[in-house]
């Protein structure tokens, strides 16, 4: 994925779950798109920092990268696992990109507790917690504009 992930991207996306992972969470509201935040926004993120081990992860890689089109705007969507003794978090982040500085405008972290891989597919017992668009509230559902 490395050689078609815009590393302007991989950097927002890595810095994002870094400040979650932190639980730095009024840093993470900042880079937010404003179409997503509402009362409920700090405890949605602490909900997924706790997915997070405590530990630095063995390694973080994309695994996952698609760009959607619109009028004036695209959005970038990137999918970061995170490698731990035990877990491997997935961390999925969509980035509004147009006139303004990059936003947020999805966030979902997936906890994998046990992974493996047959071929290039991976299978996992999942269970996630998502953060999107109002109109996508939905667990699971990723918002796009």
């Amino acid at each position: 994925m490395k050689r078609s992930t815009p590393a302007e991207d991989e950097t927002v996306a890595r810095d994002s779950v870094d400040l979650l992972r932190q639980h730095r969470l009024e840093q993470v509201e900042k880079v937010l798109d404003p179409s997503i935040s509402d009362p409920n926004t700090k405890e949605q993120l602490n909900s997924m920092a706790e997915m997070f081990p405590a530990e630095e992860p063995k390694s973080v890689k994309v695994v996952g990268f698609g760009i959607l089109h619109n009028q004036n705007t695209s959005i970038h969507n990137l999918t970061l696992e995170y490698e731990y003794e035990q877990k491997w978090p997935l961390a999925d982040v969509s980035i509004k990109r147009g006139n303004a500085l990059p936003t947020i405008t999805s966030f979902r972290v997936t906890p994998i507790a046990n992974l493996w891989t047959v071929g290039s597919e991976h299978f996992a017992a999942i269970k996630s917690h998502s953060f999107s668009t109002k109109k996508d509230r939905k667990p699971g559902l990723r918002g796009v504009p």
